[in-house]
Formats: C-alpha cells, structure tokens, sequence
C-alpha cells in the first residue's frame, strides 16, 4: 500500500470518525507498526490469516515453517445473510482493520515459542533443516517476538529465565502476560480412505455407521464421525488396541447390548463392503498406524493432558473386570509437549532426522515427556520427500511414528504413495490406516482441508458422542472461570476461593493461575476432562508483554487481541450501506459463532475463550479498568498494555494527559526497553 493511499484513507477515516465518535467505539489508524510472533503451529494458520485481515501481511498471507515454507493460506471473508450497520460483511481480500499494519508468525512449536519468548533471542538461527525462519530473507533475523502461541502453559522455570532476560536493561518488557486466547479442540484424525484395491481400482473407504456432517458454502459435507469412547481411544494410544477391525471398534459403530448388558448386536465391520465381502477384513483389517508430534508441542500437551486425565481411571476399572484382553498400562501420566519416552540409551534418537525434537537417549531424562515408558517406534515421516524414514527403527502396531509441525502430521495420516504397506494376504491391497492427534483447524470443514475427525464420548455418557468442533468445545468450559472471578460476567472478585498451586488463592497478578483456573488439581477436573462438550479440548495461550520498545507496536498488539476478542471495532469509511450509514467491524467479525454467519476464526475450526474470559482479559490486560474488589482497583494492578479501547481518533486511549492527547503509558514501563 502507497504512503498516499495511506494519507487519504487517513483522512477519510479521521473525518468520519470525529463525526460518529460519540456513537460507537471508533479505531483510529495506528502509527506503522511491524509484529513477530511464533510459536504454536496448531493456531499458526489462522494467526496468518487473522494478521492478514487485521493488515497487509508482509508475505502475503503466508504462514511460514520453522523449515523455511511460506504455506499460502485462505484469505478470511465474514459474510451475514443481511447486513447491517453494526453487522456488515468483511473481506480480508480487499479491507483492512489497519492499513499500515505487517504481521509474520512462524510455526516453530509451543516449546519453541515460549523459549524465543522468554528469551528475546533468536530462536532460528538457520543452521539447521528445522531451524529456518522463512520472513529472514525480507526482514533480516529476528532477536525478538512481540508475542508468542503456545498451548502448554508457562512453568515457573519459563517464569525465571524470562526473569533473568527481563532485567538486563537492553530487553526489559515489564510484566510477563500469559493469555488464554484461542480455544484448541485437538481432533482425533483420519484419513476416511484407508486403502485401495490397485486390481479392482477403487478406494477402501471406512464404513462409518453414523457419520457426522456439517453444512459448508451450502452443501451438506462429511466431517468425520467415527466413534471412540474412552475406553477404545485410551486403548489405542496406548497400545493395546491395534487393529481396525478390533471388535470393539465395530461395536462402536452401531453395536447394542439389551438392558442386562447381553450384546444384541455386535455393529457394522468398518470395512468397505468389498474388503469385508472377500472375508480379508475379517482375518486380517488395517493396522492402527499412530502418528504424533516429533516437536515440543503445546497440542501434545493438551492431548497428553487429557489422556492423564481419563485414562488412569480407564486402566484401573479394566484391570478390576474379568476380561483380560482390555488390561494396558496407562503410559500417559502427567501432560508433556511431548510423547511418552525413556531417554534410556538405545532408544530412538529423533534428532537424527530433526534438531526440532526432544527424543533424545542423549538428551535430558523426562524433559516433559507425558510419561517415561517409551512409545515411540523410531519412524519419522518427512514432510519434505513425503516419505517415512526409518533409521531409528521401523513401524511396530501400537508404537508412534512422529512428524515434525501440525501440518507434518496431517500430511502424514492424509499421504499415500510409498507410505502405504501391502495386505499381508492380498498384495493387490495397499493400507494406509493411520490415526492422530491435530488441531481441528486441520481437518475438515476448515478450508483446503481433507482429513476426518472421530467422535469422541461426551464425559461419562454412554450415548453421546462429539467431533472436534468450535461449538462444542465451547460447552466443555461449563463453568470454569478467569481467576479472581465468581461470577458468569467475569468480572474481578478477590472473594474467588480457589486456591493456586502457587500457594494462596488464584491471582491475576500470576501468569500461571491464568492456567491454573482451567486446569485445577485434582482428577477429572477442569478443562483437561470435561463433563460436557468435546473431550480433548484445550486453549492456545498468548504469551507477550505489558512494555513494548514503540507505542506503535505497544498499541497494534492490544488492539490485535482487541479485535479477536470483539471487543474493539472500526469504522471502515468510505464503505456505506443501509441509506449512506458508515457501518463497523461487527464484534463477531472472527469469534461469530452462528451457523449463518460463522467468524472468520470459527470456519478455520478455531475458537476463542467464552465470554466470561473475554470480559476478564479485555478489562485486565487492555484497560486501566475501574472494576473495583476489596477496596482497591483491578487497574491499580497495572497489567494493562495499553488503557483502553479508543472512543476518538484524536485521543486513542481514553485518557488526556496535561491538557493535550498523548498517550499515558503503564507506569510499570518507565525505564523499560520492551519488545
């Protein structure tokens, strides 16, 4: 965009703002500013596209991999049956929130992310495949990020070496601000085709029983469906169900007991009717071929996080039963941005195909691993030559392949190729049959996505059945709240009585009670297994600063999370509807949820943190707010990033500082640097 067309939107802008400044909440246009950010590769997609729709992304809306890929993706478009001034439609093609606004993400992996963001060094320093940051060549490398993804909380460790950087005077940025933003449901993926006959010439696809479908640009579309209560999916991960045509896979799929528990139906074989006609599915199905994360990743840790959770409690009531072929070992005891391993010598060494890993016999013993038995094969799918290297060991049922990066699993359960193995019985039948874990935004109905999501059981129910969905994860928050909070408003209450891990009860004041207050000790508590919703649901947090080294950079970050959260909108002059009416960003822009009108972050399977959590962030970390408890203000805390959301152009943060509009910084942020 020109400096001219920057000039005239300006003034445009400007013009019509001081005309309606006391009807709505206006946004001004911001000084230039320029964002970095990494982290998360679960959200690392639709961070691309939500900075392209706030501005003009420097890469043209690419998000870019830590092995040096610029992936184009889907430009966001909000689109309502009937707009109005308050509702209109949004195109990420052609307008912007912030016209002189550059964004770059890159995908390097929770672990990552929170290392360059409690480091402020750079993290990719290019001397290896899995260290390259794609946007160097453009913009040169990057000490620091304004803000990192990451769905692993923040540690105390994180906490003191952040601590430690943040005190040298070249890099202060004040107050550590951990945000639960997005919500991360981790979809259960397959590839519906899990073989082809190469004489017959056709797909073998699953048998799916009851298929869940979901409507998209107006067709009634697949989007997964196959069933997996706890018992199953605990099962599979770990090892003790390996085979599709296990019979408890088939009861799953349309099986029935009568009322004293006799099966009266045994299901439908999840075989295609060929396969299962021949008899060959019967004798010899597919093998479960898992597929997990070779990175630190903040979606292992959800995963890991729930499969602690529940599956404990599964392997005790199957061990207390009198049926011996459901006994496992529940490998996953605590959650990890990583698998279960034994760093023990002559383990798979991962690094020998990625330095982007933590499964390393050399490495540090249960260096966040989800337990210490180990669970890997030694496979490793490459997503360069899309093929799968065995160095460190084959295949084996029951043990993980791992690939490098969200889209590293996804292309491996959904590539075919020479990742298929021969039927033992019929080599004119190639299988893939693999199964993962990725977030939703992943599979289908997400843009340029193919992959299917299973149903997963509802808490305890034995009828009620969830695909990874932005609806449904919303319902497992029921009612867990932002800390210091008693009410559904989230409004600020130092009366909240939960206790911190930390010791005393939660406060905002601590990054970690942010996590905290989703996950609470205790079994089957809290997000990590809810009793409603989707299963395997967890949150992205936002890790960045209350110091920022502009004000350029310090306003475009507050005002970035603003909008997400819809509590920031525009005025997008010249645009007119409704009989010469400006009309505004709408606050479902990207969080909508209607079927109608879905927001932009809703379509790519992602969500954002309910409202209750929304009202907490906006008045903490984005207003110096006037809530008062106890007798004190939740402002006097000072974990603002900036006041306020603007109410006029000429005086963006609500606050007119010695007669004339500068902008009042945090208090905290004398002295310091920043981001």
């Amino acid at each position: 965009m020109t400096s001219m067309k920057i000039r005239l939107l300006t003034a445009t802008t400007l013009v019509a703002i001081a005309a309606t400044a006391n009807a709505q909440t206006a946004y001004p246009l911001l000084p230039a500013a320029e964002l970095r950010a990494a982290g998360a590769t679960a959200v690392g997609p639709i961070t691309a596209v939500f900075l392209n729709c706030i501005g003009r992304n420097g890469a043209g809306n690419a998000y870019g991999t830590n092995s040096g890929q610029l992936l184009p993706q889907t430009a966001g478009n909000y689109v309502v049956p009937t707009q109005t001034a308050t509702n209109p439609n949004y195109s990420c093609t052609s307008e912007e929130v912030q016209p002189d606004f550059t964004g770059a993400y890159v995908g390097t992996g929770s672990g990552t992310g929170r290392a360059w963001w409690r480091s402020f060094t750079n993290q990719l320093p290019g001397t290896g495949a899995s260290n390259i940051n794609p946007f160097a060549p453009t913009t040169g490398a990057w000490t620091n990020v304004q803000f990192a993804f990451s769905e692993g909380p923040i540690s105390t460790s994180d906490l003191t070496t952040y601590n430690q950087a943040n005190a040298n005077a070249t890099q202060g940025a004040g107050a550590p601000i951990q945000i639960p933003f997005f919500v991360v449901p981790v979809a259960v993926v397959y590839n519906p085709k899990y073989g082809v006959d190469t004489v017959a010439g056709t797909d073998l696809n699953f048998n799916i029983k009851t298929p869940v479908k979901t409507t998209v640009n107006g067709v009634s579309t697949v989007v997964g469906g196959l069933r997996l209560n706890r018992d199953a999916y605990c099962r599979i991960f770990n090892g003790n169900i390996t085979n599709w045509n296990h019979p408890a896979l088939r009861f799953l799929n349309g099986g029935a007991r009568s009322s004293t528990g006799v099966v009266v139906n045994p299901g439908t074989p999840l075989g295609a009717a060929s396969d299962v006609l021949s008899g060959r599915w019967a004798a010899e199905g597919a093998t479960i071929r898992l597929v997990g994360r070779a990175d630190a990743s903040g979606t292992s840790d959800i995963f890991t996080r729930h499969l602690a959770a529940v599956c404990g409690v599964v392997a005790n009531a199957n061990a207390a039963d009198s049926d011996t072929t459901n006994d496992f070992v529940n490998k996953f005891v605590q959650a990890g941005d990583s698998l279960p391993y034994n760093a023990a010598a002559g383990n798979p060494n991962i690094t020998v195909y990625t330095s982007n890993t933590r499964y390393n016999p050399n490495g540090v013993a249960n260096a966040n691993f989800a337990g210490t038995i180990q669970s890997l094969s030694g496979a490793f799918f490459d997503r360069v030559s899309g093929s799968i290297l065995t160095l460190q060991g084959n295949e084996a049922p029951g043990l993980w392949m791992v690939a490098d990066g969200s889209s590293g699993v996804e292309q491996a359960i959904r590539t075919e190729g020479s990742t298929l193995v021969s039927s033992a019985s019929n080599p004119a039948i190639l299988l893939n049959g693999k199964l993962g874990y990725i977030s939703a935004d992943f599979t289908i109905p997400a843009p340029l996505r193919t992959m299917h999501s299973a149903a997963l059981q509802r808490g305890t129910s034995t009828t009620a059945y969830d695909v990874a969905s932005v609806a449904n994860s919303s319902k497992s928050f029921g009612t867990v709240l932002p800390p210091q909070t008693t009410a559904a408003s989230g409004a600020y209450n130092i009366a909240d009585a939960r206790t911190s891990a930390l010791g005393g009860p939660l406060s905002r004041t601590r990054p970690q009670d942010w996590s905290q207050a989703l996950y609470p000790t205790g079994p089957l508590t809290g997000l990590a297994a809810p009793t409603n919703g989707y299963a395997i649901t967890g949150v992205s947090y936002m890790l960045t600063y209350t110091c920022f080294s502009t004000t350029a950079k310090r306003l475009a970050v507050a005002n970035m999370i603003g909008v997400g959260i819809g509590k920031v909108t525009k005025l997008t002059a010249p645009k007119i509807v409704n009989g010469g009416n400006t009309v505004t960003l709408s606050g479902n822009t990207f969080k909508g949820v209607a079927p109608t009108s879905p927001g932009i972050f809703t379509q790519f399977g992602i969500g954002v943190v309910p409202a209750a959590w929304q009202n907490a962030i906006s008045e903490t970390f984005l207003k110096r707010s006037t809530q008062l408890s106890g007798g004190g203000t939740l402002g006097a805390l000072n974990l603002w990033i900036q006041d306020r959301a603007p109410v006029k152009a000429t005086d963006f943060d609500g606050i007119v500082a010695a007669g004339n509009t500068e902008i009042l910084d945090n208090p905290v942020c004398s002295g310091n640097t920043g981001a």
